[in-house]
């Protein structure tokens, strides 16, 4: 005891321990902790069991070992009793203490961490804070970690080194090589867990049932069909057909990676605005029976009706802040914004200050330029017109249309005669947008939420005249319209799922985002990602400024909708764009 306060003083243990910070969050059901799991969790601790880290070098090798980077002490996670769970769905910090001397050592490259208790975590980042010769030293996982039993291997994290392969620091690279074969499932036939991290194609060979009389050609994987591909699932093949695999019953949910999965708000999101748009279709489509033409929409204001009547909630901004302030995601979700009609759909943005404005030809011409599907209207200069696109990589667009299918519509010209007199425009959008995007998914709702602006099916041909369709448009058009587009009960089960679909999540991370700031050492990338945030920040600017030039009517038009469904909205970092708000770019791949 008296050696350890002498060295304490004079430095002679200044380098053997490194302190750090573990960042995580505890499992959770929908955004409410998993008390059981806790009460699991804590009786694991009393029992000498919990949460482990292992350093591993990055700069030392054990000859002993492989010439594999040494590896440390293990380190409990200090504190996990004391840090009890709240109701929020927040993280949880944790310190850790490693016994480490970097001379002897080298410096740490990578952690192994051991979940010993019984319910799964999901670990953000490892932080060390100051590493001799070094700095701070930051592993970001992102990641759920199973209890130890679960796996066959250890789960190593690496820190946020950037590197090319052929200047990985040796003492990592059998760590590295192990991580590779476990994503890749070379030790695991499955069929694969949840907890499993297997990332790999397989081809699409599950469409049929061969044994019950019904194959399906397999897609992928062949010259005919090299795609498409999906995530292998490691299911047991058919009885009939070796070479096809095994179908999941409805009830059984399919193999998808656990970290691939929504996240614990994304998830609490999702079911919110479920069960919000269930319960906010339900009268509607129980009246669509019992009224004097079941199934059917008779005027526009039956539709108007889905959004408006009743009680209808003030638009105070203390009850937004309040209301934003709610520690549950899901009860947040669930409760209804201001200016909002109590179980009602939510107004759509293209009805909000006019609703007629939709029906006029400048609205729909603005939106033709600048909707949800942007198209260019271009004079044809020939005919029949062609793409510039690389049909390799976006397919033949050749045209199909013929002199014979467009010259009954030419008032006596022909085809040539109208490309000479400057007659014959196109609407299109392969060339200038294919490459890019096919469609705007969060502006889905502000747009169509309404559906006589965006109609989903024509369920009649146009009216011949003196048919009894052509009588019902000239007795009342707007009937006759109606009827012809998509029938009640589809259009509340259409608007609802578009509205699940136009909502940006809580957690939303958008274009020039990062979830973890310290997701690279490299001070060039971040200097680069700091200039592209910049970027789009001013590219924000641009677009709020060009929407209040009156002279782009393209920006504004009769509805008083501005367009921003290209906004990035890389500077909102407090979730503000969450919701239905036509606006944001977000850094994913998936609706």
């Amino acid at each position: 005891m008296l050696s350890g306060i002498i060295d304490g003083l004079t430095g002679a243990n200044k380098h053997a321990r490194l302190k750090g910070t573990v960042v995580l969050m505890r499992k959770n059901v929908l955004d409410l902790n998993d008390f059981g799991a806790t009460v699991v969790d804590s009786i694991s601790e009393f029992l000498g069991k919990g949460v482990t880290c292992q350093l591993i070098s990055s700069t030392l090798v054990d000859a002993n070992n492989g010439n594999r980077g040494r590896v440390g002490a293990e380190a409990n996670l200090e504190q996990w009793l004391t840090s009890l769970p709240s109701l929020t769905t927040g993280e949880s910090k944790f310190g850790v203490t490693f016994d480490w001397e970097v001379e002897k050592l080298g410096v740490p490259g990578a952690v192994v961490v051991k979940n010993n208790h019984a319910a799964e975590f999901f670990l953000k980042t490892i932080t060390l804070d100051d590493v001799p010769g070094r700095g701070a030293v930051t592993f970001v996982a992102n990641s759920w970690v199973y209890p130890a039993g679960k796996y066959r291997y250890n789960r190593v994290f690496f820190s946020n080194d950037t590197y090319l392969p052929s200047q990985m620091p040796a003492a990592l690279k059998p760590y590295r090589d192990d991580e590779l074969r476990n994503l890749r499932g070379d030790d695991q036939q499955g069929p694969y867990q949840e907890h499993d991290r297997v990332y790999r194609y397989d081809v699409y060979n599950d469409l049929g049932e061969p044994d019950g009389g019904n194959p399906r050609p397999i897609l992928g994987g062949s010259a005919d069909h090299p795609y498409p591909r999906r995530c292998r699932t490691g299911r047991k093949p058919t009885k009939t057909d070796p070479n096809s695999e095994s179908r999941l019953s409805l009830v059984e949910q399919i193999y998808v990676p656990r970290d691939e999965r929504f996240g614990h708000l994304k998830m609490s999101d999702f079911l919110g605005y479920s069960i919000k748009a269930i319960t906010q279709g339900i009268i509607p489509a129980v009246r669509t029976y019992v009224d004097t033409t079941p199934g059917e929409f008779d005027s526009f204001q039956d539709i108007i009706n889905l959004y408006e009547g009743g009680i209808k909630l003030p638009k105070i901004q203390a009850l937004e802040d309040m209301r934003k302030l709610f520690p549950l995601q899901l009860v947040k979700d669930l409760l209804p914004a201001g200016g909002d009609y109590l179980l009602k759909l939510p107004i759509p943005q293209i009805i909000q200050e006019d609703k007629n404005a939709w029906r006029t030809d400048e609205e729909f011409a603005r939106e033709v330029l600048a909707g949800v599907n942007p198209m260019v209207i271009t004079r044809l200069t020939e005919f029949p017109p062609k793409s510039t696109l690389d049909p390799s990589k976006y397919g033949d667009h050749t045209s199909t249309i013929t002199a014979e299918h467009i010259e009954k519509n030419l008032e006596g010209l022909t085809v040539q005669q109208a490309l000479d007199g400057n007659r014959l425009y196109i609407l299109d959008h392969h060339d200038r947008f294919m490459p890019f995007l096919i469609d705007v998914n969060f502006g889905q709702y502000p747009y169509a939420g309404y559906l006589p602006n965006r109609p989903t099916v024509s369920r009649r041909r146009m009216p011949e005249p003196g048919s009894k369709e052509y009588e019902e448009l000239e007795r009342d058009p707007e009937r006759g319209f109606i009827h012809t587009i998509t029938s009640q009960i589809q259009t509340i089960i259409g608007i609802s799922l578009i509205e699940i679909l136009s909502k940006h999540s809580s957690d939303e991370v958008y274009l020039g985002q990062r979830d973890t700031p310290e997701w690279t050492s490299d001070a060039r990338a971040l200097a680069a990602f700091k200039r592209f945030s910049d970027a789009l920040v001013k590219i924000e600017g641009k677009v709020v400024g060009e929407n209040r030039d009156p002279q782009l009517r393209n920006r504004n038009g009769p509805a008083e909708f501005p367009y921003m469904l290209l906004y990035p909205n890389t500077s909102d970092h407090s979730g503000a764009a969450a919701g239905l708000t036509a606006k944001g770019i977000p850094n994913s791949i998936s609706i």
